[in-house]
């Protein structure tokens, strides 16, 4: 029997979102025994209460948002760095900032919390020792069961959105004490319920109201947190199968006594009559054929249809034990291997929560060298807990999502849910592809790749048009930039130059008086009226003067032997800055390469991440003499990164909606970037 003085904590959980446009969920958290010990017990209510029938998309909302609820007060409730010595102090702290999470859900949500959410229920309950602690928004019923009544503890409901206040106070060893929504006080009367919880063990109570509710469940919205201290009700066993008493043969049968013969009085008639029957008998024997000899041996009279069925029965018994001693072997082997796989589960949690921790620590005091080790070996337990179950999913996405949690609030990644939308371009255009994007004079320019079409969209009038549709001798644009104040410079895929007049609005192939053929131009920069081409194939950036018609010959810029086959991208403000598949960014001056390096970023860049591999987006590296910042465009993992000219990360930015970058650009006071985005230009705000 449980001890009286151990708590015990029992939920249920019957949501239908779909019959009852409500969705709700039960959250008993699960800490090692030190948080336990140290912090208690934490239970999470949730219910959120729409105004018409829930659409798939909200419903998503609703499990992502309840989720992010609960993820927010577990890990500040059980957070390492928390003495836990004042308790109800620093419950009411962690009240205050879901306070303020809330109301900032409902500035970010805005169209849900007005105009699809009627309200929404949460309950936060804390147990230590014999001590609870809870606070409420919304109407779910508290109850205390004692002596067999009902006692309501909070009669007036909090209807505010906010956590105003805690009720706390000692259980009692013999008092039950439960919170349900209001549905189940509909379903079931006050002395049913009491009835219920009296006469119920809490491991089965949820077993008990699933079959009182039967069909119900379907179609209504039931859950309930029950904690109670008492001992528990004893349940009347099943009447237990008397056992079937072993087959009797034959040989074990009792015998009986014989019954004496009574002799029959043979009259001269009978015997008469006996004579001529046993002479009918012999003429109907002779009848058949020759006769046939017997020989008599006394054996114990049998009787050859029970004996055969007895061997048959015997023989299925026999096979089923072997079956059976089969199974029971099989079932030892997997019980064995499941407590083992179970011992390394728990042993692989323990120390991930230990290196879940170390990394919390390691963010506390900022110490670079300290967060990346502790990072890695965060990662490598991490990649070792198993996801074979539905529990194990949820943990591992638990504990992963806590993790991108403190590694984006360290390396400054901003999740911009709701970016401001300038332009859809295919609202006008229904066919566009883009490709590329270009700021001049406050417009932005936009080239078609598949038909080099070139539209102009206004900043100031948000109005766009399609400003070109020629393009005569001229393959498809792979990139197109600044040039000067009137033209617009492109590569085609056959790496041949273009220029774009904005005066004329005329595009033109360009001249490339080159002295070999490009071996691949993966990127180039106009700078100071000159052209700059990287050509990883043959390690180097070659400079190219400007001509009447186009540009010079190349000229080799690099003068050390730096391995470029790797480069993507390159910028230039007086130095060269090239970006390479590693993620780095390397500084020539003068020909030679610098120090300059990079600080540690995470998530790591695109190519480096094998979990990245089909997501559209290209990668751009940008800076210019005026900017102070390198900006780095890393489309498939949807960011833009922004490092200061030291190496030093500044921001990191991201959101949902940067699916597919392009391309982006960034005003002089460097307070505000456009992006391409598909057919969407994105404005941003990056101070």
């Amino acid at each position: 029997m449980t001890s009286p003085q151990q708590t015990k904590i029992k939920q249920f959980c019957f949501s239908q979102p779909k019959e009852t446009n409500n969705y709700s969920q039960v959250f008993v958290a699960q800490p090692e025994k030190n948080f336990l010990e140290k912090f208690g017990h934490l239970c999470i209510l949730i219910n959120l209460n729409f105004q018409d029938e829930i659409k798939n998309k909200t419903l998503t909302w609703a499990s992502d948002w309840s989720q992010e609820l609960i993820d927010l007060i577990k890990n500040d409730f059980y957070n390492p760095l928390r003495q836990g010595e004042e308790l109800e102090k620093e419950f009411e702290d962690s009240l205050q900032k879901i306070n303020h999470w809330i109301q900032k859900e409902k500035s970010n949500h805005q169209n849900i919390f007005e105009n699809e959410l009627l309200n929404f229920d949460i309950d936060i309950v804390v147990v230590k020792e014999n001590n609870v602690y809870f606070s409420q928004i919304g109407g779910i019923e508290t109850y205390l069961l004692k002596k067999g009544k009902l006692i309501n503890l909070i009669e007036e409901k909090n209807n505010s959105t906010k956590f105003l206040n805690i009720v706390s106070g000692p259980l009692e060893p013999s008092g039950l004490l439960f919170f349900a929504n209001k549905e189940l006080f509909d379903y079931f009367s006050q002395q049913k319920i009491t009835q219920i919880f009296e006469q119920t063990s809490l491991k089965n109570i949820t077993k008990e109201i699933k079959k009182l509710l039967n069909e119900e469940i379907k179609n209504n919205n039931f859950f309930s947190l029950i904690i109670s201290l008492r001992e528990e009700p004893e349940e009347k066993d099943e009447p237990k199968v008397k056992p079937v008493p072993e087959r009797i043969t034959e040989k074990d049968e009792p015998k009986a006594k014989p019954v004496p013969e009574e002799k029959e009085k043979i009259s001269p008639d009978s015997k008469s009559k006996k004579s001529t029957i046993k002479k009918e008998k012999k003429e109907k024997i002779s009848s058949k054929g020759p006769k046939i000899k017997k020989k008599t041996i006394d054996l114990p009279i049998t009787k050859t249809t029970r004996l055969s069925y007895f061997r048959k029965y015997l023989l299925f018994f026999i096979i089923i034990l072997a079956l059976l001693f089969a199974q029971s072997i099989f079932l030892l082997a997997r019980k064995q291997i499941n407590i083992k796989k179970a011992q390394e589960y728990a042993a692989t949690l323990e120390k991930l929560e230990i290196a879940q921790e170390e990394l919390s620590i390691a963010f506390t005091y900022q110490d670079p060298k300290l967060i990346k080790t502790s990072i890695n070996k965060f990662k490598n337990i991490l990649n070792q807990l198993p996801q074979e179950t539905e529990e194990q999913k949820q943990t591992y996405n638990l504990f992963t999502q806590e993790y991108i949690e403190q590694l984006n609030q360290f390396y400054n990644l901003k999740n911009i849910l709701n970016p401001l939308l300038v332009v859809d371009l295919s609202q006008k255009y229904s066919e566009i592809i883009t490709g590329g994007l270009v700021n001049l004079n406050n417009n932005l320019y936009i080239f078609n790749p598949e038909n080099n079409y070139i539209y102009l969209f206004d900043l100031t009038t948000k109005e766009i048009e399609l400003v070109n549709q020629t393009s005569a001798n001229i393959g498809h644009l792979k990139t197109l930039t600044l040039m000067d104040n009137d033209n617009l410079i492109g590569l085609d895929q056959n790496q041949g130059f273009v220029s774009f007049n904005i005066l004329d609005k005329k595009i033109a192939p360009l001249n490339l008086n080159r002295q070999n053929d490009p071996q691949n131009i993966q990127d180039f920069y106009i700078y100071n009226r000159r052209l700059y081409t990287l050509e990883p194939l043959t390690n180097q950036v070659y400079k190219h003067d400007k001509t009447i018609d186009g540009f010079g010959r190349e000229q080799n810029w690099i003068t050390d032997e730096t391995n470029l086959s790797q480069a993507l991208s390159l910028a230039i403000d007086g130095s060269i800055y090239i970006l390479d598949k590693k993620g780095q960014i390397l500084e020539f001056y003068q020909g030679e390469l610098t120090d300059f390096s990079l600080a540690d970023y995470q998530p790591v860049i695109s190519t480096q991440d094998p979990n990245i591999t089909k997501a559209l987006g290209k990668i751009k590296l940008y800076t210019s003499s005026e900017l102070k910042h390198l900006y780095l465009l890393d489309g498939p993992s949807q960011r833009l990164i922004i490092f200061d000219k030291k190496g030093n990360l500044i921001n990191q930015f991201t959101s949902p909606e940067f699916k597919d970058l392009k391309d982006f650009v960034i005003n002089k006071q460097e307070n505000k970037a456009w992006l391409l985005a598909g057919t969407k230009i994105f404005e941003l705000e990056i101070k």
